[in-house]
């Protein structure tokens, strides 16, 4: 695409002084905000981030090949600049125009919250594909009908990744896509510019406190979400979480609807048990009565995702009888209640990282009553001493006085973690300080694989492993197939 094309699709003013510069009519090869992607005719936008400032970079980028930048300010550098107010959103709109606004023709549903995004938009895309040809965006893979991407990075990808596959799915006439939607995501104004058909916040608890600074900050920033609502769209919001009622009162948009136990919600949930769950709808656009059930997902934080996926999913058109079928064969999603080792003892493993996480899945496991629960929990690093806090007291909360044994073993995860993920010595004390005199009875090991090995040569038949933490337990599924093979002396094989 033509530069002056380009910058006119994306709203970006062209100075009066730059008007009939012959780069306007330079082809532009790609859009980026990193120096070491430009290549030849590279449209650079220039992006203070927490780390690293763009602007630094400008020499570097003309070096490379970049005909020009988009600045916040004019850097002294020879290559043609202007200047916005907000380069995070020039990015998002120009990453939109570049590739065609592929956005603009597709039908977006955004979930939002502190867990239950992988799981919820995983089942909007499972309900949606067979019927209607279906993307799903997140923080483990990018689908685009039946076809699987591995995607490893962001929750929320980068604008230019994003609108990348928006358009990867237009080729493949894609029709709605489930999208899941960050605070960081909102915040860097990755999602700039998208409007959604229906949006849906599944739960807040604290998380991401060395971002976003204070819990109030982080629910400001989940809640602009709701500002992208199509008008004629739908909004969902948990009837109970407090933190969620909150934001449903401070949305202003005429299709707004709570989902959970409370009488006083749009849609009531009823749990039956482990696998099943019932909704009854107060509303004209919906069916009294829906009930799921059998699935193959289990635990209420799961069935309350189901049920939220199934209301979307009815929403967007499809038949109930089709939603009560395709939930059913729903299997589940890596690392989210993932029960990956069932034979004289059980290993599951569950992304749980931050207090509402946790408590969610040691809630959940409470109910298997195993002979005893042994825990490995990552720990988390780079992410601040305030999580690490709240993330101790809520193991400590929810394990404190329960009427199995419990064994906890505390990892770093030293032998895998990255740089990034990193554990501080201030990140471990905050989780140590708590658990000390808590009851529990606990280790610390500064590695993943030793942590597992201990817990694996304590099992004993009917005992429980539970493995919790996020990214830096990754990992943990490779390392035990090891462990186990020679505890065994036989070839492991995982449940699926």
């Amino acid at each position: 695409m033509q530069l002056y094309s380009l910058l006119k699709s994306a709203n970006i003013p062209i100075p009066s002084q730059m008007e009939n510069r012959p780069v306007l009519s330079q082809s532009i090869s790609r859009v980026t905000d990193k120096s070491f992607e430009i290549v030849p005719a590279s449209l650079f936008i220039a992006i203070k981030g927490l780390k690293n400032d763009g602007h630094h970079y400008l020499a570097e980028a003309k070096t490379r090949g970049a005909c020009m930048a988009i600045v916040e300010r004019q850097v002294d550098v020879d290559l043609p600049q202007i200047v916005v107010s907000d380069s995070k959103k020039a990015l998002a709109t120009l990453s939109s125009a570049f590739f065609g606004h592929p956005a603009k023709k597709l039908k977006l549903i955004g979930v939002t919250g502190t867990n239950g995004k992988t799981t919820t938009t995983h089942i909007i895309h499972h309900i949606l594909n067979p019927t209607i040809p279906t993307g799903l965006v997140g923080s483990q893979n990018i689908k685009i009908g039946a076809n699987d991407f591995d995607y490893s990075s962001f929750t929320t990808p980068e604008a230019p990744k994003l609108h990348y596959y928006f358009q990867k799915m237009r080729e493949a006439h894609v029709s709605w896509v489930a999208l899941e939607v960050s605070s960081h995501g909102i915040s860097q104004k990755r999602t700039s510019g998208l409007q959604f058909e229906i949006a849906a916040i599944t739960n807040i608890s604290p998380d991401h406190l060395d971002f976003h600074n204070s819990l109030e900050n982080y629910i400001e920033t989940k809640a602009a979400i709701f500002s992208q609502v199509k008008p004629d769209g739908f909004a969902f919001f948990n009837g109970d979480d407090k933190f969620a009622l909150e934001l449903l009162h401070q949305v202003k948009h005429p299709n707004k609807f709570t989902i959970g136990q409370s009488p006083n919600c749009d849609f009531i949930l009823t749990y039956k048990d482990q696998n099943s769950i019932l909704i009854t709808g107060r509303n004209s656009l919906f069916p009294n009565k829906i009930e799921l059930s059998n699935l193959l997902i289990w635990g209420k934080h799961n069935l309350y995702n189901a049920a939220l996926a199934s209301l979307i999913a009815l929403y967007s058109g499809i038949s109930k009888d089709n939603v009560i079928e395709r939930v059913k064969t729903f299997s589940g999603v890596r690392r989210r209640l993932e029960t990956i080792f069932k034979q004289e003892f059980t290993i599951i493993d569950d992304y749980a990282h931050n207090p509402g996480g946790i408590t969610s899945t040691i809630q959940t496991i409470a109910k298997l009553k195993p002979k005893r629960l042994l825990i490995v929990f990552s720990i988390r690093g780079n992410r601040g001493v305030a999580i690490n806090r709240e993330n101790s007291k809520a193991l400590v909360n929810n394990l404190s006085k329960k009427a199995f044994p419990i064994l906890l073993w505390l990892t770093s995860s030293d032998d895998v973690v990255t740089p990034k993920d990193k554990v501080n010595v201030q990140e471990k004390e905050a989780v140590l300080s708590i658990l000390k005199n808590s009851g529990i009875t606990t280790a610390f090991e500064p590695t993943l694989h030793r942590a597992l090995e201990a817990a694996i040569a304590e099992a004993k038949p009917g005992d429980l492993i539970l493995l919790l933490g996020a990214q830096t337990m990754d990992p943990a599924q490779r390392i035990l197939g090891t462990l186990l093979k020679t505890k065994s002396q036989s070839e492991v094989v995982f449940s699926n």
